[in-house]
């Protein structure tokens, strides 16, 4: 786990992204992504709740990172408004505390976006370990 600590670390010290919050902002939230800078405009971060459509490129800007805050089922689609079927049609359970970052782009392989709903998964002891080594 201490891994985990010191790649956020890095990669918020290189500018890559910024640095997750430890606690959602409402009971809603589930995750914080953490947008890529496009050719014209710096990247961005932003959170998304249950139920809401979580596209995985915003204006040319794709996801460089997600946070689960809390447990999720998400549902992938093929296209950012997350419209029409779900590819492929089962959801797919995140525990909260995992960070996923999409090296090589990896996440537009699995579609373009998703729609998470709240599980029962415990969540991961990982966020308050970032708290405690970066000393946020």
């Amino acid at each position: 786990m201490r891994f985990y600590s010191l790649v956020l670390s890095f990669l918020a010290a290189t500018s890559v992204f910024a640095l997750p919050p430890t606690a959602p902002p409402t009971p809603d939230t589930y995750v914080w992504v953490q947008y890529a800078a496009n050719d014209t405009q710096p990247g961005f971060q932003t959170f998304f709740e249950y139920k809401e459509c979580y596209p995985y490129t915003v204006d040319g800007h794709k996801a460089a990172a997600a946070v689960f805050l809390q447990g999720s089922t998400c549902y992938q689609y093929s296209n950012a408004e997350c419209t029409g079927s779900i590819t492929p049609p089962v959801g797919v359970p995140v525990t909260g505390g995992v960070t996923l970052i999409n090296l090589f782009d990896f996440v537009h392989l699995v579609g373009g976006g998703a729609i998470c709903y709240k599980n029962s998964l415990p969540n991961l002891p990982l966020l308050p370990e970032i708290e405690a080594d970066t000393g946020l």
